[in-house]
């Protein structure tokens, strides 16, 4: 959401062509567009958010800590590039995002991971990264962490601190209040 308007705001990643290439033959690149809605039933025009003047980025994850924007984004180049990278801002839509640092999770799985989501621990100076792994059997998330986002600092979560099944792919981590908590419980049974 922006705090600034109170609009929700939808975004996601597309190569842009011109109208006169129906086809879409020319060359382009993967942007971070978006689309502003209230509702959820009318949105705003698609817009571009974030714009490498020709590099491919996708997937990227938004929190807002301390009056600031952090930004996760994908840089697709295989050779090179960025991998998953922090960037920091003044609000969403500012053009004034710094680079905090690049391929986090690069050590472990150099190129090979996606799908960034960003949460902040309950009532602590703590953040978890959850990374999309592609490049091992099975693949899906794993989860790192840090205390300092301006530091660019990541560390692995030791796998028995977190559980995570396998091949748990793209998707996305909404908080619940005790009741919403205990009402899914009690409909499909989990523990």
């Amino acid at each position: 959401m922006d705090p600034q308007t109170g609009e929700f705001v939808v975004f996601w990643s597309s190569r842009l062509y011109a109208a006169d290439d129906p086809t879409h033959g020319a060359d382009s690149y993967s942007r971070i567009m978006y689309s502003r809605t209230r509702d959820f039933s009318s949105f705003t025009p698609a817009e571009v958010m974030i714009d490498t003047g020709g590099r491919d980025v996708i997937d990227t994850a938004v929190i807002h800590e301390h009056g600031k924007v952090y930004r996760f984004t994908k840089d697709e180049a295989r050779s090179g590039g960025w991998g998953i990278y922090l960037e920091r801002g003044s609000s969403l839509f500012d053009d004034d995002f710094t680079l905090i640092t690049t391929n986090i999770a690069g050590d472990r799985y150099p190129g090979g991971v996606e799908a960034p989501i960003v949460i902040r621990a309950r009532g602590e100076e703590r953040w978890f990264l959850f990374l999309d792994q592609y490049q091992e059997m099975p693949q899906g998330y794993f989860a790192m962490e840090c205390t300092d986002l301006d530091s660019g600092e990541w560390s692995y979560v030791p796998l028995d601190e977190v559980s995570i099944p396998p091949s748990t792919k793209h998707g996305t981590i909404l908080p619940l209040l005790r009741h919403e908590w205990d009402r899914l419980r009690t409909l499909t049974g989990l523990d």
